[in-house]
């Protein structure tokens, strides 16, 4: 369960992030999204491994 409470905190901080680039660029944006995504995938893949 600790690592559902790491991806969810993440996503928290990740949100605003998402919400400043898309006032800058659109292009950014889809960066920001897939790196964050990335990222989750990671944290997921990581939580799985430990268990």
């Amino acid at each position: 369960m600790s690592g559902m409470h790491k991806t969810n905190t993440a996503s928290h901080w990740v949100a605003p992030m998402i919400t400043l680039k898309n006032s800058n660029n659109s292009t950014q944006v889809t960066g920001t999204l897939h790196t964050t995504a990335t990222f989750l995938g990671q944290v997921a893949m990581n939580s799985f491994n430990r268990s």
